[in-house]
């Protein structure tokens, strides 16, 4: 079977499908107690599904009016276009001209016109399809309103709906509710995206950017693209968040009291609508707004390349950066498939009560603006920095020959490196930035709740500090991702318990390698833990944070239980707490400095390995350096942000170090104040366990 078969096939199962699906919509909402006898119940079927389209609502009609057109113009330019012998366009050469010069150029034209009639048939049929379940998903027989005074086609349309009304009571339980229909309405959008993307990796077999068939490829995927668009923000988000609506019009009907009424009527005005600008909560505008700029974005790439194409340079593209512009377009359709997965998921944090609060000054909006956008600038910064990295130096790779984006990248990282790295930053701190930490802390302390749920920060009962002495903190446990550590100092809740203390946090010197990554932790005023830096920040800083455990406590995440990754709950377990380091209590009495355990409550479940492979993560730790596979995930099981469990940390009492008078602190000393400290860290966590959901029977242990 060739390629022109198989496509006649498909096309043919999609012009079935359409009215397949009418049937059994109309089967699935005509009440079974109907009229007896096979006859009748026959024809109050066939009377139903001539009167379908007008008892749903203006939008099943639209859709059913839609499918059906599409459906026709299917058959009509298909009916010719599969008969002749090269209409899969897979015979010709990649410019386009028959293998035989024997044709002329009538015939070629006639072949190129055949191909693209063969394509808009085959694409129209799935669309058609597509409208057709977009109309059995918003069939609603009370969707119509009750208006007078209605002139022309509405009128008319009136008429029809109320005969539907009158004469069938249709059934409605059989179809999908309206939070599901959402759910599939979002599904169809992003297979549009996705056909959309094939559609453009599929256009150099059909010719390239200079050929009618290729060019027909752009604009059917353009077509997918801005389909998808509005199948997922418009009716997507309005069978999301009417379905609330709907349900509290119904329980307030006929005569009510006024205070009804007027729920009624702010319900009503909360409902979505497709142009909502800055309204629906600073997340949900923010996500908005990200989605379709990245979504204008792709589609400018994609109208330029259509341009190109229909004003004949496309000899240009092919024969000079065709390979570019080929790449520009696969990042075009991936960026805009990019986008609606943001669309998508701005659904989840659309607020109707955002609507309902009447006009704001521009000023007020701007100011909710701002807020939207530095909680998503504060997030990025704080949790996908190295996803944004990756996406730039993999995304080079498309833009422009593989060859040239790697010299161009061996080029620039040196550079990077040297010109990030005077002064010896990772080192001495010197490229610390008070204005952004300060940005940074306030921000993270208002945006960290919305995620976590809660934010906290504590100080043991009887915990006294002194701003002349010298201070170490531990920070326990730490889990998969201990960015508490470098945001800890500072918060603003931590500055006011502790206004004269500044801690410095020390991190592994992998972290200071990665682009990006590198300049946001020294600004923020990390430095790499070796011995020379630990010593010197507590001379100058007189206090540092770090994380005893290492990457050996990180192996340990497994023993916390399974059950409060996703959820939290009082399933017992452990937390592991690796004990065996030594080095920083040896350096932290020769300086002289104070032992102080951080107990953080809630970060280990944030965050889930999605591959938990316990021996292979000790394998690659002592093998490499560090365990791999290393794949996290939080918040709905999938994207890198913090999942809802809370957020507490807790800092205890100081150990006070020995009075050496200059001396080395023996062995004995060292292991005697080590043991000190864990178990006062393990006493910490078991003390106030109980007072944070889903961690009342997870006991901290010694590894």
């Amino acid at each position: 079977m060739n390629v022109k078969v198989q496509l006649s096939v498909v096309w043919l199962v999609f012009l079935c499908l359409v009215p397949i699906l009418h049937v059994l919509a109309t089967l699935c909402t005509t009440p079974k107690h109907g009229p007896e006898g096979v006859v009748k119940r026959g024809l109050t079927v066939l009377k139903a599904g001539f009167q379908f389209p007008f008892a749903g609502g203006p939008r099943t009609l639209v859709f059913q009016a839609l499918s059906w057109i599409l459906l026709c113009i299917s058959l009509l330019i298909g009916k010719g276009a599969i008969q002749i012998p090269c209409w899969d366009g897979y015979s010709l050469t990649p410019e386009g001209i028959p293998p035989c010069g024997l044709w002329t150029d009538d015939d070629i034209f006639s072949l190129h016109v055949y191909n693209v009639l063969g394509a808009m048939a085959l694409f129209s049929a799935p669309m058609s399809v597509a409208f057709m379940v977009k109309s059995i998903l918003v069939f609603d027989p009370k969707s119509a309103s009750h208006r007078r005074g209605m002139t022309g086609t509405r009128a008319w349309w009136w008429r029809q709906w109320k005969d539907a009304q009158q004469t069938i009571e249709w059934d409605v339980s059989c179809l999908p509710s309206k939070l599901t229909a959402s759910y599939v309405v979002v599904i169809l959008g992003l297979l549009w995206s996705l056909v959309g993307v094939g559609l453009l990796f599929a256009q150099p077999l059909h010719g390239g950017l200079g050929t009618p068939l290729g060019t027909a490829c752009y604009i059917f995927s353009v077509i997918c693209f801005i389909l998808s668009a509005f199948t997922i923000h418009g009716l997507g988000g309005l069978l999301r968040h009417t379905s609330k609506v709907d349900s509290e019009s119904d329980d307030i009907s006929g005569s009510f009291p006024v205070g009804d009424a007027q729920r009624l009527t702010r319900s009503r005005q909360g409902q979505w609508k497709f142009w909502m600008p800055f309204k629906g909560g600073a997340i949900f505008v923010a996500t908005q707004a990200t989605g379709w700029v990245l979504m204008s974005s792709a589609l400018a790439v994609l109208f330029v390349m259509i341009a190109v194409a229909i004003t004949r340079t496309a000899e240009f593209a092919q024969n000079f950066i065709y390979f570019q512009m080929h790449s520009l377009t696969i990042t075009a359709g991936v960026t805009a498939l990019i986008a609606e997965c943001v669309l998508a998921l701005s659904l989840l944090f659309f607020n109707a009560r955002n609507l309902v609060r009447g006009k704001e000054p521009i000023s007020t909006i701007w100011h909710r603006v701002s807020q939207g956008a530095q909680h998503v600038l504060v997030m990025s910064i704080l949790y996908i920095p190295m996803h944004i990295t990756l996406a730039v130096i993999v995304s080079s790779f498309f833009i422009v020959q593989p060859l040239t984006a790697l010299v161009l990248w061996i080029g620039i990282l040196p550079i990077y490196y040297m010109a990030t790295g005077i002064g010896f930053a990772e080192k001495t701190g010197s490229r610390e930035w008070p204005a952004f930490q300060k940005w940074l802390g306030g921000e993270a302390e208002r945006v960290l709740p919305m995620w976590f749920g809660s934010l906290s920060v504590q100080v043991e009962q009887g915990a006294t500090f002194h701003p002349d002495q010298s201070y170490v903190f531990g920070y326990l446990p730490h889990g998969l991702y201990p960015l508490g550590a470098a945001y800890l100092p500072i918060l603003p809740s931590f500055r006011n318990l502790f206004p004269d203390i500044k801690p410095a946090t020390l991190s592994a010197s992998i972290v200071f390698q990665l682009p990006v990554l590198r300049d946001l932790l020294l600004w923020t005023g990390l430095r790499e833990v070796t011995r020379s830096t630990f010593k010197r920040t507590l001379r100058e800083r007189k206090s540092l944070i770090l994380v005893p455990g290492g990457q050996a406590e990180l192996v340990e995440t497994h023993k916390f239980p399974r059950q409060s990754w996703l959820k939290a709950s009082s399933t017992s377990g452990h937390c592991a707490f690796y004990s065996g380091h030594k080095g920083f209590v040896r350096l932290a009495l020769q300086e002289g400095a104070h032992l102080v355990p951080i107990i953080v409550f809630g970060e280990v479940t944030s965050l889930r390995n999605f591959i938990d492979t316990p021996r292979l993560h000790r394998w690659t730790y002592k093998v490499l350096g560090f365990p791999l596979p290393y794949l996290i995930g939080g918040k709905f099981g999938v994207l890198p942000f913090p999942s809802r469990h809370g957020l507490k940390f807790i800092i205890g009492r100081p150990i006070k170090p020995p009075c050496l008078h200059g001396e080395l602190p023996t062995e004995e000393q060292v292991s005697h104040y080590h043991e000190i400290f864990y178990n006062n860290a393990r006493d910490l966590w078991n003390e106030h366990r109980k007072n944070f959901p889903g961690y009342e029977n997870i006991e901290a242990i010694l590894v």
